[in-house]
């Protein structure tokens, strides 16, 4: 299978998360860029990806879903052999060629088929749960003569082809035309044109004469359309009500009786989602327009239109099964309507907030009581126009129950929901209780946590109908024993299932024939997980990659994305020109060439040219032995030449990057210890050195490597200037040494009492290693400092904080505002969501000694806040008070401090990295 043979159409969207942290939908063409194009293979051009950077796969030997690297993409024309296939599965549609290979789910795992081999009805492996709800209903909820009755001469809607079947009536009734014309009051000549043909029948006459036509029209007959009556509730007339509600919009002029309906989004996945479901319930397609945003920043907005015939049905629809605002639907199909609402004016945060938008309260107080149904709390705020779900419960909940069908909202959910450790518990406990029935002590003991723990899991997973009790035996029984075990019921279809990075399978409902005569492209990833997902989670597999350019990456000839070539490998072609000159030779290459074709024409045996071959390197491999010394040091100089940025300012030599023996990252000078310059770096990634150099310092920008919290850090030199030149933007007062805060209650840096001073203020600051944060303008004196993200503008508020009169901080990066709010009680909360949980998580407690501890009184963690080490010592054997007060001593601070551990904080590339004040202020100072 080689790179660039079997590939995607241009459109078809690829999932993987961007720099900023999320996992986006990105048309597979719009990740390929002309410029970087590193090779070309006949009529195949093969480029580096700088998007991303990394796509969801699924590894192969573990089953699991993972993030992998994309390196290259090709890009070739359909040949005309070719054919394209539309895919389309609940969660949305691609387009491959026939022959690309797909992974469908079998009853043991996978196979790998091509896409002329899957049919409607197979299941496709994913990355995500399906997002649609099985539902049959029996009871109607709008028969054809109820909304024919509803209809007048004004209606302007008609019945097709019925004018046969009125004739059949009256001669049926012995009535002449002048007698059914006056029953149903219409002129007699108009039904006369109806029986012949002339004219199609109002649906008003239709009703009443009890007659059901096939097909529906308006004004214009040659649009068409099925008539949806009798109407029953489905998972496509639940989305249809669902989007007209959130962005959809009902214009109706009574003045020129005309009813305009459109549905419109920047996510065309839902616009197709919405464009199938018209088609299913109306059978017809509608068209769909399209126009850029108004500013550059602005998605593509796209509307669906429909004809004003379909327009009075949906409104009468609609005024029909919407009771004060909200609709009264099936509750089996409650978190379908809230998922598809969702898709349109839902919204996740990355600090795990979920809200619903819509200005209609009524609206949101219907799906409030939706979600309560579901055990699900939501909290209306009419002041912001918003439903609110907060809390780690009832986040848990909603993303485990309601089908989201916009992959960045779910993705952004997900990756909310893996920062619970106890939700990644909970999910670790359902599969153990998937595989065969355990108990709550078996589960404890795998799981390494108390069955005190295990029990509020247990819990928790019964309410949510994941986990079922079986009782073995009976305490009446001879012996007393019964034994409690709980079993899974729907663990690979929960979201638990998800957070492990489970797959999940996927229905096909449609493969067709596609008419495509465009570029066709593929994405290159690893021999571990040599596959990607598309649109709605489907995973397809990759080519291989080029095995060239393989090679270089592997053996680190060429590094980055784009690539381009390391001072290793400068350095080697250098040492092959000057110890090895024959390998390098135009003369070699000939010789090659020639021998290749003298083996062809059968003027040369291959025996003779392998020979021949042999002996030349082995001439060559002489020469390299006898220069191994001058090669070893030409190549150790190349080494350091990948870490140079540029020349110090207070030497005659260059500024490397270095690293410290506690591992740390910075910039010194290559003279040291006769200079000692230094200049910080992020405590987040592996520095790489660019080829782009700042104009001012003559110094190459530097790029922290992070996986998906990468980013480009820049002139060390330019941030650390920066940081001396920006003023420290006071805020408030400092909490630990402020005014109004006694000496008694201020810390020196032992922690004791400190001496009578002015007060110190909080501040903004800046960071020489390109880090902020709120800090004490006492600083060293008072260590006291808040972490703030790194990117993005802060803006300071006019609204203050009631407990810590503190303004409310808002952190503008792209098209979503962090409002971060008061800097101590967003730490306060970031610090909630790490502390412990559990007696396990604390050092010197295993689950025996968690065991004991239960016993005393001691069954989590805060507890150990309100016992006496002295008389707990006493209770438990083999523990001293001397560890109790060690475990007391790990317990998570209730004042802010520095010596929180960064790395556990919200990452760069969400631009929310929380950054370490300790370690901060160190960085400025090893720069000084």
């Amino acid at each position: 299978m080689g790179v660039g043979t079997k590939c995607l159409a241009a459109d078809t969207p690829v999932l993987h998360r961007n720099q900023d942290g999320d996992i986006i939908r990105t048309p597979v063409s719009d990740l390929f860029t002309e410029e970087s194009i590193v090779l070309a293979d006949g009529n195949t051009d093969i480029a580096v990806n700088d998007r991303g950077p990394t796509t969801l796969s699924i590894e192969e030997k573990s089953n699991r879903v993972t993030e992998r690297q994309k390196t290259l993409i090709s890009r070739r024309p359909l040949e005309p052999h070719e054919q394209v296939f539309r895919i389309t599965t609940v969660n949305g549609t691609f387009s491959v060629t026939t022959d690309h290979p797909i992974y469908r789910s079998t009853s043991d795992g996978f196979e790998v088929v091509p896409a002329s081999e899957v049919s409607r009805g197979d299941c496709l492996l994913s990355t995500r749960q399906e997002t649609s709800i099985d539902y049959e209903g029996d009871a109607s909820i709008i028969t054809w003569p109820e909304f024919a009755s509803s209809c007048d001469i004004s209606s302007k809607l008609y019945g097709s082809n019925c004018g046969n079947r009125i004739a059949e009536i009256r001669n049926k009734r012995n009535e002449t035309q002048y007698e059914l014309a006056g029953r149903v009051d219409v002129d007699r000549t108009a039904l006369s044109d109806y029986e012949n043909g002339k004219r199609d029948v109002p649906v008003w006459i239709l009703g009443e004469l009890e007659i059901r036509p096939e097909t529906l029209h308006g004004l214009n007959y040659d649009l068409e359309f099925e008539n949806p009556f009798p109407l029953y509730w489905s998972p496509e007339l639940l989305r249809i009500v669902a989007h007209l509600l959130g962005d959809g919009s009902i214009h109706v002029n009574d003045e020129e009786n005309t009813v305009d309906v459109r549905y419109h989004n920047t996510d065309h996945r839902l616009i197709s989602q919405f464009v199938s479901d018209i088609q299913t319930l109306f059978g017809f397609t509608p068209t769909v327009s399209e126009r850029d945003g108004r500013k550059n920043h602005h998605k593509r907005r796209y509307q669906v239109n429909l004809p004003g015939a379909v327009g009075r049905i949906l409104k009468y629809i609609l005024d029909t099964v919407v009771a004060q605002a909200c609709p009264d639907i099936p509750e089996q199909l409650e978190a379908l309507f809230v998922g598809a609402l969702f898709d349109d004016e839902g919204h996740i945060s990355r600090e795990r907030k979920i809200f619903i938008s819509n200005t209609d309260h009524g609206l949101l107080a219907g799906v409030s009581e939706m979600l309560e149904r579901m055990n699900i709390e939501a909290k209306l705020a009419t002041n912001q126009h918003k439903l609110h779900v907060r809390g780690r419960q009832n986040v848990e909940r909603f993303l485990d129950i309601i089908p989201i069908a916009a992959d960045e909202k779910f993705y952004r959910g997900l990756d909310a929901l893996r920062e619970y450790d106890v939700v990644k518990r909970k999910a670790l406990l359902l599969e153990l209780a998937a595989t065969e029935p355990k108990s709550s002590e078996e589960l404890a003991t795998r799981l390494g946590i108390s069955r005190g723990r295990v029990n509020a899991y247990v819990r928790e997973l019964r309410d949510a109908g994941h986990l079922e009790k079986k009782v073995e035996g009976s305490n009446r029984s001879k012996d007393g024993l019964r034994t409690i075990r709980y079993t899974a019921t729907s663990f690979k279809q929960s979201i638990y299932a998800t957070v492990l990075d489970y797959p999940a399978e996927i229905e096909v409902i449609d493969v067709e024939e596609r008419d495509y005569d465009g570029n066709v492209y593929d994405l290159t990833i690893d021999e571990a997980a040599p596959n990607f997902a598309v649109q709605g989670g489907p995973v397809v597999h990759n080519s291989t990659r080029h095995h060239t350019i393989e090679k270089l990456y592997d053996r680190g000839y060429i590094e980055d994305d784009p690539p381009r070539s390391t001072a290793l490998a400068e350095a080697v072609v250098e040492a092959a020109e000057a110890f090895a000159d024959l390998v390098v030779s135009e003369e070699m290459t000939a010789q090659l060439e020639q021998d290749m074709t003298a083996i062809a024409n059968g003027e040369a045996t291959l025996d003779e040219v392998t020979e021949e071959s042999r002996e030349m390197l082995e001439r060559v491999f002489e020469e390299l032995r006898e220069s191994r010394e001058d090669i070893g040091d030409h190549l150790q100089e190349s080494l350091k030449a990948d870490r140079r940025l540029g020349p110090c300012p207070e030497s005659d030599h260059d500024l490397l990057v270095r690293q410290s023996r506690q591992g740390s990252y910075f910039v010194g000078c290559d003279g040291y210890p006769d200079c000692q310059y230094t200049l910080p770096l992020p405590s987040t990634g592996e520095p790489l050195v660019l080829e782009e150099s700042c104009a001012k310092h003559g110094l190459n920008h530097v790029k922290m490597l992070a996986g998906r919290d990468t980013f480009v850090h820049g002139c060390p030199q330019c941030k650390a200037d920066e940081a001396d030149d920006t003023e420290d933007e006071v805020i408030g007062v400092c909490p630990d040494c402020g005014e109004g805060v006694t000496p008694e209650e201020q810390r020196d840096e032992g922690g004791g009492a400190a001496e009578a001073h002015d007060g110190g203020e909080l501040a903004i600051k800046q960071l020489r290693s390109g880090s902020r944060l709120v800090g004490c303008t006492r600083y060293p004196d008072c260590d006291y400092s808040l972490p703030l993200p790194r990117r993005g503008d802060i803006e300071v508020t006019d609204e203050y904080c009631d407990e810590h009169d503190l303004p409310e901080l808002v952190v503008h990066s792209g098209d979503d505002p962090w409002e971060l709010g008061c800097p101590i009680c967003n730490y306060k909360e970031y610090q909630a969501r790490q502390a412990v949980d559990d007696l396990e998580d604390l050092d010197g407690i295993g689950p025996a000694t968690a065991e004991r501890l239960e016993t005393a009184g001691v069954e989590e963690p805060a507890d150990l806040r309100t016992v006496d080490p002295d008389v707990l010592a006493t209770e438990i054997q083999g523990v001293s008070a001397g560890q109790i007060r060690d475990w007391i001593s790990q317990l998570p601070d209730a004042d802010v401090g520095e010596d929180d551990d960064p790395d556990d904080g919200p990452s760069e590339g969400q631009d929310r990295e929380f950054v370490d004040s300790a370690g901060a202020a160190d960085e400025a100072a090893e720069g000084d």
